[in-house]
């Protein structure tokens, strides 16, 4: 199925691996299927065998009267060439990247794109058909969506190690983990995501304002980190997906509570009530975001928690010393690391963006601007969080070969629910320019303060 070659950029030293794959439109539906996709890339899923790895192929999208870009090829291998060099790189700079990171394959499709776009169609959403797969060349990655083979024995006993078990998947795009340091962010102790609410809400591209805070996410404490992953839930907006083998059955579209429900009867079907599943499945989330990787946990209980009734206009974003908080090897630990290279490089990137010119850029200018570049990839990055529950007949080692990804919840009665799981960093993506990015980040920080000011200044008058 793949044909293995080698592709290089001339400018750079490093290979990476290209695979060619060879279809045509009859086969397309035995081989994909539309798998999501954001603003600027769709993602298909590529059919395999049981006992195959399962994996996705991430294309650009092009807008659909560009016409010229999609014969630009060469072009466009470079521009992966690159990525793949950059996705490699990262790997430097994130905490336990070989357990949090995947480095993606350069993928040739040899099949008409159009019939490749048509293929698609009828399984997009009609408000993203205005931009369409521009291009054969795509990105192969492992299907983070599924649990990697290497650490489940997939044993498949009579009574069921995974009998009547769907693997799901929580997509959860966490963004910027801590507070910028400036006079009118200490005063309201407004976060950049919570600011930029406002902006979304005033162009009308969200309904309502959502209740998650990316600093309770990243605070290391389990109450705040609980109403997060609530919020979350509550009001997904793009933030927040829940895939159960490889479909998308919650998000921002699919929001009603027999969703939810499903999901929730599927995962804990030994648990009576809908609100006791739902704590576990929170501390679930929760448990895997704190996770250390590198040794196996105990059990652990779980405990009710209360809605947050305070007003979410006024509702500070209190901030917290989370290196100190969050658990070392845990991957939120990873990401925000990587964050605050945008911050610690802030004042040195003010300097070069007023003071000088590119190519008067010296050694310790390209380094700021790499650790610049590197920490505005980390604040757009996602979080994927796979699990598989086991039946409670089945013991450890019968079905994962590595314990340190097995987690044990304590439920209702004693009971106890066990699952394999894993967490990875995906959408790490390049920026191509550090300046430009750096100038549209401060003038959507400051848009999204004068919407928040705006708001509730009517929102003050109403209430008069």
């Amino acid at each position: 199925m793949y044909n293995k070659v080698i592709a290089s950029n001339n400018n750079n030293d490093c290979e990476v691996e290209e695979f060619i794959i060879k279809l045509n439109t009859e086969n397309l539906s035995a081989f994909l299927s539309y798998r999501d996709e954001g603003n600027m890339n769709i993602v298909v899923s590529v059919n395999s065998q049981e006992n195959e790895e399962k994996r996705v192929i991430r294309f650009k999208k092009i807008l659909a009267d560009d016409k010229a870009k999609c014969l630009d090829f060469a072009d466009h291998k470079h521009e992966l060439i690159n990525f793949v060099n950059f996705e490699q790189l990262l790997q430097k700079y994130f905490d336990n990247a070989d357990k949090f990171t995947v480095v993606p394959k350069i993928v040739f499709l040899d099949v008409d794109v159009t019939d490749l776009n048509n293929f698609l169609k009828h399984d997009r959403p009609v408000s993203r058909q205005k931009a369409v797969i521009g291009s054969n060349f795509g990105l192969l990655y492992r299907d983070v969506a599924f649990l990697p083979k290497e650490i489940y024995t997939g044993n498949q006993p009579v009574n069921g190690t995974f009998k009547d078990t769907s693997t799901f998947c929580i997509e959860i795009k966490a963004k910027q983990g801590y507070l910028i340091n400036d006079e009118e962010t200490l005063c309201v102790r407004k976060c950049r995501y919570c600011f930029y609410q406002y902006l979304k809400l005033k162009n009308e591209k969200i309904n309502s304002v959502s209740s998650y805070c990316p600093i309770d996410l990243f605070s290391g404490t389990p109450e705040r980190i609980n109403r997060a992953i609530k919020g979350l839930m509550k009001n997904p907006q793009n933030n927040f997906k829940v895939f159960c083998d490889g479909k998308i059955v919650y998000n921002e579209y699919l929001k009603c509570q027999s969703s939810l429900h499903k999901i929730l009867t599927n995962l804990f079907p030994n648990v009576e009530r809908t609100e006791r599943k739902e704590i576990l499945f929170v501390s679930l989330i929760r448990k895997i975001l704190l996770k250390d990787f590198s040794f196996c946990d105990k059990n652990v209980e779980v405990s009710s928690f209360d809605d947050d009734d305070e007003n979410i206009h006024l509702r500070n974003c209190s901030m917290y010393e989370a290196w100190k908080s969050l658990p070392t090897n845990c991957i939120l630990n990873s990401i925000l690391k990587t964050q605050l290279l945008v911050s610690e490089n802030f004042s040195e990137m003010e300097i070069l963006d007023k003071s000088k010119e590119p190519i008067n850029y010296d050694v310790n200018d390209q380094t700021i601007l790499q650790n610049y570049k590197i920490g505005s990839t980390a604040l757009d990055c996602s979080i994927m969080l796979t699990f598989r529950r086991t039946t409670p007949t089945i013991t450890t080692s019968e079905c994962v070969n590595d314990t340190n990804h097995y987690i044990t919840l304590k439920g209702p009665r004693g009971f106890y629910e066990n699952f394999i799981v894993n967490a990875t960093i995906v959408d790490l993506d390049l920026k191509k320019d550090s300046i430009a990015h750096f100038r549209k980040y401060k003038k959507q920080y400051h848009e999204s303060k004068l919407a928040y000011f705006d708001f509730m200044e009517k929102h003050s008058k109403q209430n008069n």
